[in-house]
């Protein structure tokens, strides 16, 4: 079955990116409702460089109409709408569209603030499939460390650990003005906006607390009170009218984003966040930070620590590694190197099955994984991986029970989070 795909105001270029390969279960003509402008005209920019290149191009037709969600519903011209765009109508928008029969596959985040918790229950109890875009499990740094992770000879378990002292610590940076698919990513004005776009402790922070959730439970469902949340915080990234014109276009600051900018005239973005919080008795440290302008050759940058009774995984990326993620694996009792060696070699052919060429390079402190580059295309490359997914829950070939209760408890979390760091501000 060919499903027709239906897009809601593609604001978020990720709404572009699901389309990125082409796919015998997806229709060639996509519906897209949204308003004449920029939004649109950056949408239809990115489908054609797809529709265009010389290598797997695909042939995506658009039908573009001026509607809203009820239009949407009430014309029921799809059978899978994508949701990448303002994450503040998100929640409730996508409730409204499964409970009409419609399933829905939508970026994240899904809320911006608590109050939208009220639309959760009812979008994942919908008679359809409705998922979250998340990437991060696609990620070859994610997926090498949940390789030695599920591997209890090389990592062991999860050492005991403290608020003070977490097992898990998860990082990511991001910036404002970046480049996606070899060109300056243009950004809606709104994306400056916490209230559409949303703050630090709700973007990001869902990938991280997904990444967090699939290490220590694999794929298992997680329940909301398996979780306890032990503190967060939010700060600020300052965009001088420079940067807001680079990243969007547009001369000056919408007037919605004038109680944000600075007696200098600089936007004061609450674009930055942490969390602490554990997932039974695994406490975790999650760190999500937004810079200004993309280092030449930088992309985004990504730190994670693992550490296990056998073993500590950690994430080294940085100008020192050209910005390329190197996942290092050491043992957690330093006498205990060649022991890890030779259980890390042993369980190397079992890695293969899932890494082909996979490698492990002998450090001074143990070792590091080196992979062939054909085994990650880049960021840009798991927006169809996940569609793919969906699209096999959607057939019936796989489960969104545990995936439900996961977006259930994750975003749960985030507002709580988020109240926290509100309420704790200084």
């Amino acid at each position: 079955m060919a499903y027709r795909f239906v897009f809601l105001n593609p604001g978020h270029f990720h709404a572009a990116l699901v389309l990125r390969e082409k796919s015998d279960r997806i229709d060639s003509r996509i519906v897209v409702y949204a308003p004449d402008g920029a939004e649109l005209d950056a949408f239809v920019a990115l489908i054609d460089s797809f529709n265009q290149r010389t290598v797997r191009p695909t042939d995506w037709v658009i039908d573009h109409r001026s509607g809203s969600v009820e239009d949407l519903i009430k014309e029921a011209a799809g059978d899978v709408a994508v949701l990448a765009g303002a994450n503040n109508v998100k929640l409730s928008s996508a409730a409204a569209i499964a409970d009409s029969g419609i399933h829905v596959l939508a970026d994240k985040p899904w809320l911006t603030q608590s109050a939208q918790l009220t639309h959760l229950e009812r979008a994942l109890k919908a008679p359809v499939s409705v998922m979250d875009i998340m990437t991060i499990r696609h990620e070859i740094l994610s997926r090498l460390c949940h390789e030695v992770v599920r591997t209890p000879r090389v990592f062991g378990e999860f050492q005991k650990s403290s608020v003070h002292d977490p097992a898990i610590e998860l990082g990511s940076i991001h910036h404002l003005f970046k480049q996606v698919n070899g060109k300056p990513l243009r950004r809606p004005a709104w994306y400056y906006d916490v209230n559409v776009q949303g703050d630090g402790m709700v973007d990001i922070q869902s990938h991280l607390i997904e990444q967090a959730m699939w290490f220590v439970v694999d794929d298992a469902g997680v329940a909301s009170e398996q979780i306890q949340l032990h503190g967060a915080r939010r700060w600020s990234t300052t965009v001088d009218p420079e940067l807001f014109e680079d990243s969007t276009g547009l001369s000056s600051f919408a007037p919605e984003l004038t109680d944000s900018v600075d007696d200098q005239g600089s936007l004061q973005l609450a674009c930055n966040g942490e969390i602490s919080w554990s997932l039974g008795d695994v406490h975790i440290a999650q760190r999500a930070e937004w810079r200004q302008r993309e280092p030449e050759g930088a992309g985004d940058l990504h730190d994670v620590v693992l550490r296990g009774t056998r073993a500590v995984v950690h994430v080294e990326q940085g100008a020192h590694t050209r910005f390329k993620a190197e996942v290092h694996v050491e043992p957690a009792h330093p006498n205990n190197r060649d022991t890890l060696l030779n259980d890390a070699n042993e369980a190397l052919e079992s890695w293969r099955n899932r890494f082909p060429g996979l490698t492990l390079l002998e450090t001074a402190d143990g070792f590091r994984f080196v992979a062939p580059d054909e085994l990650d295309d880049g960021h840009e490359s798991h927006f169809p991986l996940v569609r793919d997914s969906f699209l096999d829950i959607v057939d019936g070939h796989a489960s969104i029970e545990s995936i439900a209760t996961r977006i259930n408890a994750r975003y749960r979390l985030i507002a709580s989070a988020r109240d926290f760091a509100l309420e704790h501000a200084s």
